[in-house]
């Protein structure tokens, strides 16, 4: 492929990522909610459908906190794949870059230092396995949704809520409403959708300065909603 078809497959390759791990996202929401009906909220102590202050606020921590742990495991696979996506970007930067050095043993330095700044950044150890705290490991930890569903329990035991208004609004909390997303279509909105394009940026910023290239092509492709500025500026060339 030429540098031109190279960039292209990329963009697209991106896209369809980005799109499929929204789609993830939605999947993920309806499996939570329903771990949740069937282990947790149908265990809460009840009278005459209100949510009685019987349910002890540590007992009902602690069952969270199992029900996330256990949870986790899903919330790895998509871990899994975003760690093979980025690996697919830099296998497409590093063909696209192959076009701008001769020598073929400096190149291999040179992809090899950027394959190992690039998973050092996302979290990824010489094993390949994540490290803690990394970008990674918080797609799987996603402490916030957790706090917020044991907040609004807590809430409901305090505050004697009525038990078919509490099952509803952790539906709405979790998987979101006609026009409200579900909390983690939000979460990767917000932190991981955008990291494919940020991935992708950085990367491309490590070669330039290891190939001492100081010109750049406005990337990255067109979408039904683009602002003016990326649609004028789309595939021209910038110093």
């Amino acid at each position: 492929m030429t540098q031109a078809e190279i960039a292209k497959a990329k963009d697209e390759f991106i896209l369809k990522r980005q799109d499929k791990l929204l789609a993830g996202a939605t999947r993920l929401e309806k499996a939570l909610f329903k771990k949740i009906v069937e282990k947790f909220v149908e265990k809460l102590i009840v009278d005459n459908g209100v949510i009685t202050s019987n349910n002890k606020p540590i007992s009902i921590t602690r069952a969270l906190d199992k029900l996330f742990d256990e949870f986790k495991a899903q919330l790895q696979l998509v871990s899994n794949q975003v760690q093979t996506d980025f690996t697919k970007i830099l296998s497409f930067n590093g063909q696209y870059y192959k076009g701008f050095e001769t020598d073929g043993k400096r190149y291999k330095k040179i992809t090899d230092s950027v394959y190992e700044q690039m998973r050092d950044r996302v979290g990824i150890d010489e094993k390949g396995e994540f490290k803690r705290g990394g970008f990674l490991d918080q797609l799987i930890q996603d402490n916030q949704l957790r706090a917020e569903v044991k907040n609004a329990t807590i809430k409901a035991v305090t505050g004697g809520a009525k038990f078919s208004d509490f099952l509803k609004s952790t539906e709405v909390l979790i998987q979101g409403s006609e026009n409200v997303d579900g909390s983690l279509t939000r979460y990767y909105k917000g932190f991981a959708y955008d990291a494919y394009q940020q991935f992708d940026r950085a990367t491309n910023k490590v070669f330039a300065d290891k190939l001492g290239l100081t010109v750049f092509v406005y990337s990255g492709g067109l979408i039904d909603d683009s602002r003016e500025f990326c649609i004028k500026k789309n595939r021209k060339v910038f110093t």
